[in-house]
Order: structure tokens, then sequence, then C-alpha cells
């Protein structure tokens, strides 16, 4: 029997070639040579780790630069600190005395009491007292004053008085449209003739036509309390000349039956779409 002979690739690769040439070698060598490559690179980074561990641990420890650090003896602490003078003490202000002028005393309230004998005039200052004296609580002697309760001193009279003009008189209220009422105004005939009614009245703005635009105007309006139609107003428009055209067909509708609340005609707000749209 033949023996099985066992191939590498090396051998199945380099077969029927020149082996001899050092390729062969090479990659014969490659997994030795790899796994001493792997070796040394672990050991030379272990070998720089240990040896910046070693140096840090051989150098000196150096004070921190940045903190400057004063023994000061306690001795000398307590000896500045008795050298400190006392702050000196705040001045008094006397008050200015207030001059004593002369006043009456003010007669106490008295509550009428029927009696027949009578009454004591005493304490109760005269007129001529008042004229000169400031009013108080009690009667105190001094110099005379001007401007007291009977004798105000002299009073400065205006020239021209001027009456203030009349309030003006309330604006009255507009009558403001509703939104909502009991029963809403409607077009003669219902919405089914109002749409009849656009689509013979209402025409397609040329210049719309040419650039192909189509779209819906919102137009908004007030129908009056007698059905007429006012305040028309473009709420979102497309240009082109539909805006115009939209407004000028709700201005010229017939009147409408006017909104109803409580019974009455009111002026209610109406806002209306109208779709423009061309014809294929």
């Amino acid at each position: 029997m033949k023996k099985k002979i066992q191939m590498s690739l090396d051998d199945i690769v380099f077969e029927h070639r020149n082996k001899a040439y050092g390729a062969y070698a090479m990659r014969q060598e490659y997994r030795a040579n790899l796994t001493k490559a792997a070796v040394i690179g672990s050991l030379s980074m272990i070998t720089v780790f240990l040896s910046s561990f070693v140096i840090n641990k051989m150098k000196p420890i150096e004070p921190k630069t940045g903190h400057i650090y004063k023994i000061v003896e306690l001795d000398k602490i307590t000896e500045s600190l008795q050298d400190v003078e006392d702050p000196p003490e705040k001045a008094i202000v006397e008050k200015p005395k207030q001059e004593v002028v002369k006043q009456v005393q003010n007669p106490p309230q008295v509550t009428p009491v029927q009696n027949n004998e009578p009454e004591d005039d005493k304490g109760v200052p005269t007129e001529e007292e008042l004229k000169i004296s400031a009013i108080g609580n009690e009667t105190i002697d001094g110099p005379p004053v001007e401007g007291s309760f009977a004798n105000p001193g002299p009073i400065e009279i205006p020239g021209d008085v001027i009456a203030p003009e009349p309030p003006a008189p309330p604006a009255l209220k507009v009558d403001e449209p509703m939104v909502i009422s009991e029963v809403m105004p409607e077009f003669e005939g219902g919405m089914s003739k109002m749409y009849k009614w656009l689509g013979k009245n209402l025409k397609y703005p040329d210049n719309a036509s040419r650039n192909g635009i189509e779209g819906r105007v919102v137009v908004s309006f007030i129908v009056e309390k007698n059905g007429g139609i006012s305040d028309v107003k473009i709420l979102k428009g497309i240009g082109f000349g539909c805006d115009e055209e939209a407004e000028r067909v709700v201005k010229a509708m017939p009147k409408w039956k006017a909104g109803i609340q409580n019974g009455r005609p009111v002026r209610v707000k109406y806002t209306l779409p109208l779709t423009f749209k061309i014809n294929s």
C-alpha cells in the first residue's frame, strides 16, 4: 500500500516551483517570526511602563510652589491685638431745642347735659386769644404766632376762575354684527339658488385662466337688517384677478333674508367660500 503524504498549504502553493528562491523559506518561518515579534513587543511595553513607575517612585517629592505658608507666633498676635486702639466713640449730637410759642389749650369735647346752673367759662380761650395763638392740648405762655386756626394769615385770591368743562357725553354703541343668531340669514330661495346665481354671474378672470390658476377664495360680508350686503372683505385669496372677481360678485348679490334674534332682525357676519376651477 502507498503511504499518504500530508502536504501543507505552502507545499501545495510552491509545488513544481523553485523552493530555494527564498519565499518558501519565509513562509515556513512566518509563524515563528510572528510569535517572536509579539513576545518582544509585549516585553518592550512592560519594560517601558515599569521603568516609568520606578522613576516616579525614585523622584523626591517637591513642595508645591503655588501656596506660601507663613508661620506666625501666637505671642506676637496677642501683642498686636493689644496695640489696636479702641474705635472712637460716636459723637452725641444734641437735638436743637424747639422754640416755645404761645398756645392755648383746646377745650375738651363736652356732651351737652341739661343743667339749670350757669356754665363755668374757666379755661375756654377768648376770640382774641385764638387769633394770636396756636391750638394745642394745654395752655402755654409764649410769643403770639400767625397762621393759627382762628387767624390763618393773609389769603391769596386767584385771578380769573375757569370753570371745568362739562364731561363729554358717552359715545353711542355701534350696532356690532353677530356671528351666530337664532335664525341665520339666507339667500332668497336657499343655498341651491345662491350657487345657481353665482354660476351665472361669476366670471373666470382671463389672467387666471391663461396661467391655469385654480383654488378657493374665502369672502366675508355682513348681512344687514334689511338683507343688504355690506363690508365685503377677502379673508383668503389666490390672486390673478380671482380675489377682485369674488368681491365684485358678492357685492352684486340681491338682498338676503336677514338674521333674526329675539324676534328682531339683526346684523350678522357671514363667510362664503368661492371655488375657481377650470373646466377640462
